[in-house]
């Protein structure tokens, strides 16, 4: 006591030994008249120390249950892929994993760039989990999926009354529900170009303007985008602006198309075998060899997605045991007429100006630097066929 007069300070819960050797919790305050200490005061906040330990084990209890309801909050709002679950061991899959842990310390503004089927989302949420806004929403928009006339509420929400129709309340968008933590636009590349203004505009200012909405409002997010198009050549087409690609684009991860990386195919159906079990309770064990072998040799332009519902496909069909080449008649029927089509086209005239027709537009396509809508004006071709060329002479869609 002499010391709280002296010191002017308060002491809380502090435990002290009565003379009986019974320890109390007590407080200690000064008494002040203005700013003068006259005295001090003291009282017993637990006179029983079992008082004590009831309290603390209900702080403890409380705060657990805070920490699960957290979790919870975390598991519906939040990423729900880890890194982990990339499924992959070639090099372009281990250079992709660690662009995720570098990329994702970092508030940079990234794009995810594939084909669709790829797993541009897994790669986003892994992102998210990685980093330091992993205890935060992470936040996602499908551009492609949302009516035009609707997207621009759904990004930036509205105030009640903003328009006929208009929930009560007004509603809250991505945007501002992504604040603190991640912001996943998938498809920016169907998002329309009015809406790629405003968007540009709140990148820049780090503020959104709600339909109806009087006053900005402060938001803090790591931005994420996918595509699964060429933007430069959308750039080119005046159907996307050049300014917000360079925004969006301060750092990018190209995730490889399947074909790129068929020796990750057993591991892929391994990992998609144990999934489909659990969650069909089926009893599959594997895939027998010569179907691995018939999954390499094809092309997937479904990517990971198509191969994880060819194996689901093939599960239903056995139930139990080994995956075997009969549940797959489908994959082989595609790779014979492939195969029928190229035997077709290989003589030796066709040959020779597929040939030809192939050198040129990979000529053209240096020459335009990869700029695909500009080589496909130089040969005089729409950009949907140039692009089925690419395909068929099996060039590089990234490089020339």
């Amino acid at each position: 006591m002499p010391w709280i007069v002296r010191s002017g300070e308060t002491e809380i819960a502090s435990v002290f030994v009565l003379k009986n050797g019974r320890p109390i919790v007590c407080s200690r305050l000064p008494i002040l008249d203005g700013d003068k200490i006259i005295g001090a005061v003291s009282f017993a906040t637990f006179t029983e120390m079992d008082q004590l330990h009831s309290v603390v084990n209900m702080y403890e209890q409380v705060k657990n249950e805070l920490k699960l309801v957290k979790l919870e909050l975390r598991q519906l709002r939040g990423a729900r892929y880890s890194i982990d679950q990339i499924v992959g061991e070639t090099q372009s899959i281990i250079l992709m994993k660690d662009l995720i842990k570098k990329f994702s310390k970092t508030p940079s503004n990234l794009l995810i760039s594939g084909e669709t089927g790829t797993g541009k989302e897994l790669v986003a949420h892994a992102l998210h989990q990685e980093g330091p806004r992993y205890g935060n929403s992470f936040i996602r928009l499908n551009c492609a999926a949302i009516p035009k006339d609707l997207l621009e509420s759904e990004l930036f929400g509205y105030e009640d009354g903003a328009f006929t129709g208009a929930r009560k309340g007004g509603k809250l968008g991505k945007v501002q529900a992504a604040d603190k933590g991640t912001l996943l636009l998938d498809e920016i590349n169907e998002l329309p170009l009015e809406l790629q203004a405003k968007l540009l505009r709140v990148i820049q200012e780090r503020e959104i303007d709600k339909l109806g909405g009087l006053k900005s409002i402060p938001v803090d997010f790591r931005l994420i985008c996918s595509t699964n198009k060429s933007l430069p050549d959308l750039i080119a087409a005046k159907e996307f602006r050049e300014d917000l690609y360079y925004r969006i684009n301060v750092l990018e991860i190209f995730v490889p198309p399947l074909r790129d990386r068929r020796d990750d195919i057993p591991m892929l159906a391994r990992h998609f075998i144990g999934r489909i079990n659990a969650e069909l309770g089926l009893h599959v064990e594997g895939v027998d060899g010569d179907v691995l072998d018939l999954l390499r040799q094809y092309d997937w332009p479904g990517n990971v997605r198509q191969l994880a519902h060819a194996l689901e496909r093939a599960a239903n069909l056995k139930g139990t045991g080994s995956l075997s080449l009969d549940c797959f008649e489908h994959i082989r029927v595609r790779l014979k007429n492939e195969a029928t089509s190229q035997a077709r086209d290989d003589g030796s005239l066709t040959t020779m100006l597929a040939g030809v027709e192939k050198d040129r537009i990979i000529s053209a396509l240096k020459s335009a630097h990869g700029n695909k809508a500009k080589a496909a004006k130089t040969l005089k071709m729409d950009r949907s066929v140039l692009y089925d060329k690419l395909k068929k002479y099996g060039l590089n869609q990234r490089e020339p």
